[in-house]
């Protein structure tokens, strides 16, 4: 016969309870029993998980910084050479990255999906920002090069002000 008590059963007899649990105490207090092993392998699982997690976020983070910098290098790239060969094929990859393909957005808004601090959104900002101020300077340049005066799109696009923001 037992009785249940501070939620496990024990008998009616102690002294029977005691021969009945011996061992038990090494058994479940140093970790050994199966449940406590469980409870500890699906805690490092679930570190592990977090950790990965983590890291993947850290290279998708760096991973999107990189590609938002090659994005707004290109248009730099492509501009240049439109202005030093006057092939409207750089000025079509020029304008078709920032009207259609737009790299720098879409990598910005992958960003944000990974939840960026407040200092890391205005840097963001900032930098997006100095990108989108160069776009009148280089349609400048451009249209110095339609006109077909390159020097001047080129001394443009290579100047102290346009070189502040690239």
């Amino acid at each position: 016969k037992s009785t249940e008590k501070y939620g496990k059963f024990q008998s009616e007899d102690p002294e029977k309870d005691e021969k009945s649990h011996e061992g038990e105490g090494t058994q479940c207090g140093n970790g050994d029993s199966p449940f406590v092993r469980l409870v500890a392998v699906y805690g490092m699982n679930n570190c592990n998980v977090m950790r990965a997690e983590a890291l993947e976020a850290q290279q998708n983070y760096m991973l999107y910084v990189d590609a938002f910098g090659d994005a707004s290098a290109y248009l730099t790239e492509q501009v240049r050479e439109y202005a030093a060969t006057g092939d409207k094929q750089y000025y079509d990859n020029y304008w078709y990255e920032v009207n259609t393909a737009k790299n720098r957005e879409k990598n910005v808004a992958l960003l944000q999906e990974l939840g960026l601090t407040v200092e890391e959104q205005a840097m963001i900002n900032s930098i997006s920002a100095t990108s989108n101020n160069l776009i009148p300077i280089e349609e400048e340049a451009m249209e110095w090069t339609a006109k077909g005066n390159t020097t001047k799109a080129i001394g443009i696009l290579y100047g102290e002000e346009y070189s502040a923001g690239v």
